[in-house]
């Protein structure tokens, strides 16, 4: 059990945010010299571009059979926001002019790639509906079924797992319900790779979004996985890359370096998941033996092996990110794409937390690379900044109370 005494304060950061982004993985920094040769563009016709147009054939098939999907449905894009956008505004774009459906579907707690692209659509005339979330990760799946009998619903998003509490969401019988209505599916996966094993043909979405940087890639390329024969018009425009489905000239250095970690995922993903939902467990655990009165918010449904959110009582989310920093630990308070927000996290406020229980609140998100050692040593000096907070607000409050006496 890890209840021992913490050790000294690390010599160089432990990462904990790794739903934020992930370092690139070793192997991809070795490789990087190798890639950057493949520098011409594959679209062009002479000897120079044939490597490159290789490369990226080759990945295209290596995502297309890990996903047990067609390579002409994968679609490479710069990451999960842009796939996301892309996603709503072209099916949107594709379908206004063709019919009575102009409903769209998400959940309340998605990324706010999606949450803005929703506010885009309200603003093009089309009507939103928010799926509840329950404080323990559920989704009100009575309030969705009501919403698609009304039998106008283009178009459903809901992420596969959460960002900020790992919760994990019954995709599979959602796509069936919207396709029974005559609906499209949308999901963004981007949190999933790395951290579950998942068979996605099974899924039967039409649409995905996937981000290389979430699973020790690098950043900048990542994918959307477009059903053959769904609706679809290009948000970017320009050449006729990626089947005039996103223009530009792809980014191969990233997108070769999805294609290592691919192969790292499917040889030793049962490990990496073993291994951090250890990890999780035992912290979680030694959190709740340190500071009783903590909360972990949505571990009443599934969630991601890797992620904890914790809800800790009078304290301000960003004073203990900002302790804990000072000894050499990096969490978050919530989604590195809304970081810099004075409210709390809107994504608990959805799931019914106070403003109160969502402004205490810290995500702590384990890697691959994560130790024991870093975990135990992270619990005890989270009780010790927790504690150290308290002490100076007591103390802040006793001054107050000395000057008012005077």
């Amino acid at each position: 059990m890890l209840d021992s005494a913490p050790m000294n304060h690390p010599t160089h950061p432990i990462y904990l945010d790794h739903n934020s982004t992930t370092p690139p993985n070793d192997q991809v920094v070795a490789r990087l010299k190798e890639w950057s040769g493949l520098w011409a563009n594959p679209s062009s016709a002479h000897s120079l571009a044939r490597g490159p147009k290789s490369a990226l054939t080759s990945v295209r098939r290596q995502i297309a059979g890990w996903l047990n999907v067609a390579p002409i449905e994968i679609v490479f894009t710069s990451g999960g926001s842009e796939g996301n956008s892309a996603i709503i505004k072209g099916v949107f774009e594709s379908l206004k002019q063709k019919g009575s459906r102009n409903r769209y579907v998400f959940s309340e707690v998605e990324h706010p790639s999606i949450v803005r692209s929703a506010d885009w659509l309200k603003k093009q005339g089309a009507e939103v509906e928010w799926i509840p979330c329950n404080r323990d990760g559920l989704l009100d799946l009575e309030f969705y079924e009501s919403v698609l009998k009304k039998e106008d619903v283009a178009l459903v998003s809901v992420m596969f797992a959460n960002n900020e509490t790992g919760s994990i969401f019954p995709i599979k019988k959602m796509a069936a319900k919207a396709h029974k209505h005559g609906a499209l599916f949308h999901t963004d996966a981007v949190q999933i790779a790395g951290k579950v094993r998942f068979d996605f043909g099974n899924l039967n979405v039409d649409y995905a979004t996937f981000a290389g940087h979430k699973f020790y890639a690098l950043k900048g390329a990542g994918w959307t996985y477009i059903k053959k024969n769904v609706p679809y018009s290009s948000l970017i425009i320009g050449g006729g890359q990626e089947r005039s489905r996103r223009a530009g000239t792809e980014n191969l250095l990233a997108i070769a370096s999805i294609g290592e970690m691919i192969t790292q995922l499917e040889t030793n993903l049962d490990k990496h998941i073993s291994h951090m939902s250890s990890l999780r467990d035992e912290m979680e655990e030694l959190v709740e033996k340190l500071l009783p009165e903590v909360k972990i918010t949505g571990a009443g449904a599934p969630r991601l092996s890797n992620t904890s959110n914790f809800v800790i009582d009078g304290m301000d989310g960003d004073t203990l990110l900002m302790r804990l920093d000072l000894r050499g630990y990096c969490v978050s308070t919530g989604s590195a794409c809304s970081s810099g927000a004075q409210e709390p996290s809107r994504v608990l406020r959805a799931m019914g937390l106070s403003h109160r229980e969502a402004n205490a609140s810290v995500r702590v998100s384990i890697g691959w690379g994560t130790t024991r050692e870093q975990i135990h040593n992270f619990c005890h000096e989270l009780q010790d900044a927790v504690q150290s907070i308290r002490e100076s607000q007591t103390h802040a409050t006793g001054s107050r109370s000395d000057l008012v006496q005077l």
